[in-house]
Formats: structure tokens, sequence, C-alpha cells
């Protein structure tokens, strides 16, 4: 029986911490995270069977000291997931029983238990995650089915706040065959999946996984939305330009050319998630899809996704790059339409993706659309606001 859709998704990473800024001969860190996308679509989960409240479920199995089944944490992973953190919605005791369970459950395991167990990781931190991430590649080769679209995108979706390190990679390397097996992945599993790679640095685990997932883009035949692009793109700001990163963009294009408008929350994402693309024939050939989107959207920037945007274009202009000129421009109106007042963060990011630009007409351009929410910023500059927005120039 098909059980009720999770209802919503808890909220990305909370905004990092601004650092200090480093030594002179080294660019400054940039100040602070992007805006999170907008709520993706809700997930259909295939549930086996209806269950009782698993919070009640696990609060009762600690009293009693009852084992739970691996269906009965996985609901229990989804609930905690929905609630956004398991230290704010589970006591000690119950958390304990809940990981203890999974320890100890060495049989039972299913495609969807697994799955909702890796979209859960998302509600932990520290040594339980740490916990969790070793102990579910095992698990994952005990599952005797194949994963379904949803399965994967549930799971890769749960890592979008998980570090990388070699326990997340590991389970990136033990997912990656499940995914590439899989029949007939579409746009919103597509964007799920590498929305949940965001904070993956470059590995081979991370560039066999955008392999699978280009050739998975380019035999996607059902358009994607606004969202289902920003998020894609977004999920790349850590791929440090791979080939195979490269091989994602290369097989976006059709679908960004083909997409009934971008909002100006996608234009910023997709923007963001180029931020360590060089330039490159991929990178021109995206930019230049693009472009008219970028031109054609109706919908107002916030100050953040201003300086989104820009930031994610600072690698994007060697060379000469007309394609991203081109988007520069693109975006002048935009900057110039903001209404919000941007604050020191906002005007440090923007202007840190300007700086291997060099002089030009659209530089002048974005530079004199800037300059009247530098004018009227909020805020007092942090010396790594300062830095930033000196490092620009």
């Amino acid at each position: 029986a098909e059980a009720p859709q999770v209802s919503s998704f808890p909220p990305p990473p909370p905004p990092l911490a601004q650092g200090s800024p480093g030594p002179a001969v080294l660019p400054p860190k940039p100040a602070g995270p992007p805006p999170p996308p907008p709520p993706l679509p809700q997930f259909q989960i295939p549930l086996q069977g209806t269950r009782p409240d698993p919070l009640q479920r696990l609060a009762a199995g600690t009293v009693n000291g009852a084992q739970l089944l691996p269906l009965d944490i996985a609901h229990a992973q989804l609930a905690v997931a929905k609630q956004r953190e398991a230290q704010e919605v589970l006591p000690e005791e119950q958390r304990r029983h809940l990981l203890n369970s999974f320890l100890a459950a060495d049989s039972g395991w299913t495609a969807f238990s697994i799955s909702a167990c890796c979209y859960g990781l998302q509600a932990w931190s520290g040594e339980d995650l740490q916990t969790m991430l070793l102990a579910l590649p095992t698990r994952i080769a005990q599952v005797p089915e194949q994963f379904g679209k949803v399965h994967c995108g549930m799971a890769f979706f749960g890592l979008h706040r998980c570090a990388d390190g070699s326990e997340v990679r590991s389970l990136i390397r033990a997912l990656t065959p499940q995914l590439s097996s899989c029949l007939d992945i579409q746009p919103r599993q597509i964007g799920n999946i590498l929305y949940g790679l965001q904070r993956c640095g470059s590995s081979a685990e991370a560039h066999a996984l955008f392999g699978v997932l280009a050739n998975h883009i380019t035999n996607c035949h059902i358009k994607f939305t606004s969202q289902e692009v920003g998020n894609t793109l977004y999920g790349l700001q850590r791929s440090s330009g791979a080939e195979e990163a490269r091989a994602v963009l290369t097989a976006m294009v059709p679908h960004i050319q083909q997409c009934e408008g971008l909002d100006s929350q996608a234009v910023a994402n997709a923007l963001y998630g180029l931020q360590q693309c060089e330039d490159s024939i991929e990178v021109r050939a995206a930019l230049r899809a693009l472009q008219p989107q970028i031109q054609r959207c109706t919908q107002v920037f916030t100050p953040q996704g201003v300086a989104n945007a820009l930031y994610g274009m600072q690698r994007c202009g060697g060379s000469g790059s007309q394609e991203a000129a081109s988007v520069l421009l693109a975006l002048v109106p935009h900057i110039e339409r903001c209404t919000q007042p941007f604050r020191p963060q906002h005007v440090g990011n923007s202007l840190y993706g300007l700086a291997n630009y060099g002089e030009s007409e659209e530089i002048s351009a974005v530079l004199a659309a800037l300059v009247p929410h530098i004018a009227h910023c909020t805020g007092t500059f942090s010396a790594q606001e300062i830095c930033n927005s000196f490092y620009g120039f």
C-alpha cells in the first residue's frame, strides 16, 4: 500500500560562520553560503504497509527494550528528518535506542528501508552521523532488490548536510551501482541527487557518480522545471570542474534550453553551482544556454540571489569568454531592479565574483548597477567582507 507523502523537506544547511581572512598572498575565503533552494517537490514514497506513529513506536521500544526492525527504523528516520534535527526531536535515550537498533539489525533490509535511513542522515550530526555513515554500505550490500528511482533520489538527497570525508565517499561508492542500474531516472530525482552532493568535494567516487548522472541526464526525455535545473547545477559547486562534472553540464544544455523559464532562485542557484568551473567549452555552452533564460526572467532578485549569481561566475570568464560576459550583462537589469537592501556579505560576495574579469564594458555595467546598493548597504563590514570586496577589484 502507498503511504502518505513526506510533507516537506527540512531546511538546507544553516549559514556557515564567517571565517577570518587568509594570508595576504591568498584570496580571502567567501564570507557566507548561498541561499537555500526553495523546497523540492514532495517525494511520493513507496512505503510497505501502514504503521503506527513511528516516534510513538520508538518511544515504546525504548521503554521495553524491544529492538526495532529495519522497517520501523526507516519510518522513524523519515519522521525525524521531517522534523529537522534528531537532537531536538528525540531524547537521548531514544536516539541511543534507534542507533543501537540500526546497528543490530543485520537482516531484513530493503531498498525502501535503506533509502529512508540515508534520507534521514540530514537530521543527524557528530558521532551518531559518522556511525550511521560507516554502517550503511554494509547494509546496502545486504539488499536483495534493485533500487528504484525514488529510492535513489531519497538516498542521495539525505547527504546534503554531510561534509565530505571517507565515510561519505564510501556511501557514495556503495550507492552508485544502484543508480547506474536504475531505469527511468527523471528530472526530479536528478535534481534531488545532485542537490545532495553539494558538500561533496572532488573525489574518485563523486566523479564516477557524475559520470553516471551525465548518462541519465542525456537519456532523460522529460522537461526539467526551473527548480530542477537550478538544483542540478547547484550540486556541482564543489566538483572542481572535473571532466565528469563538465559532462553533466553538456548533458544539461538542451534541458536548460527547453525549460519553460527560470525564476530568479533557479538562476542564482545554477550560476552559484559553477563557482569551481574554469572556463571551458562545456562551461561556455552552459552559459550560452542560461543567458537567454536570464534575460527572460521576470522575477525580482533578492540581494542574496544577486550575490550568489555573481559569486558563481568567479572562474567562468577566463580567456575572454564572451559567454560569461553576456551572462554578466544579462544580470545587470536584475541587479538594478533589486529593491531589498544589501548587507555587507552580499556586497563582498558580489564583488569577489568579479575578480578575474579585468576591465570591460560588462564589468563596468555590473559595477554601476551595484554602486547604489553599496551606498545604501545596511550593517557594518567585517574584515572578511572588506577583504572580499577589495579582492574583487
